[in-house]
């Protein structure tokens, strides 16, 4: 007896538009934020300095710190990214009077440096809400049947799982669209919603059902506070048994 299986054998490989490697550029948990960097603080940016062709400098007011807890500091100087370097395609972030979030730095020569992770947002979130937005640099996109995620049948239902990212944790709408394809789209949905205050993400799903073997791809696109479209392109092999 033959069965039509499913097996996944690639997971999201393809071109991430540049301006979008900022929530993507280096997986992490929350627990991989607090043991990678030196300084970890919550805070506002009182000041800033530039001048042409260097680095940003800021000063940062601390309302708490992460870590060390030893660090009695009440403020905190420390250097952007050079303006005119990019790091793995993604721009110098840029920080300005009154901003207020979570500081990442790490410790350069005497200096303290931002990394291009750091949270920052109007909103009076706590550390653990912006602790909470690195879950979602793990897996953003992932696909699920029967709550598992090894093997993959023909006409049961496949869900679809996207974690998507609110980068300044604002209150905001989205509009997100999904599709699988065989060459052509097999499958298209658009879904719409909100995020609240202070959530550093939210999962969005759907599902479909594969009538027939093949290699599917699918993708997912939205506008995320003007950023352009991200592709997911997924490879499927089907075996007969």
């Amino acid at each position: 007896m033959k069965t039509r299986l499913l097996v996944i054998i690639g997971i999201v490989f393809g071109t991430i538009i540049p301006s979008l490697v900022y929530g993507l550029e280096i997986p992490m948990t929350a627990d991989d934020v607090i043991e990678n960097f030196d300084l970890i603080v919550l805070g506002t940016v009182t000041n800033v300095k530039n001048a042409d062709g260097n680095p940003p400098e800021f000063q940062i007011d601390i309302e708490q710190v992460v870590k060390p807890q030893s660090f009695e500091g009440k403020t905190i100087t420390a250097i952007g990214c050079d303006p005119n370097k990019n790091y793995r395609g993604t721009s110098c972030p840029s920080f300005e009077m009154g901003q207020r979030g979570l500081f990442l730095l790490s410790i350069s020569g005497n200096e303290y440096v931002v990394s291009s992770l750091s949270s920052v947002s109007e909103p009076r979130c706590t550390i653990e809400q912006y602790l909470a937005r690195y879950r979602g640099l793990v897996h953003d996109f992932f696909w699920t049947q029967d709550g598992q995620n090894d093997v993959f049948f023909t006409k049961k239902p496949v869900a679809i799982h996207y974690l998507l990212m609110n980068h300044d944790m604002k209150e905001k709408d989205y509009s997100l669209h999904l599709n699988a394809h065989t060459g052509n789209s097999v499958f298209s949905d658009v879904i719409n919603g909100a995020m609240s205050h202070c959530t550093a993400f939210t999962e969005v799903t759907t599902s479909f059902v594969p009538t027939v073997m093949g290699t599917y791809g699918f993708d997912v696109k939205h506008n995320d506070g003007g950023r352009d479209f991200m592709d997911y392109p997924l490879l499927i092999m089907a075996q007969h048994r």
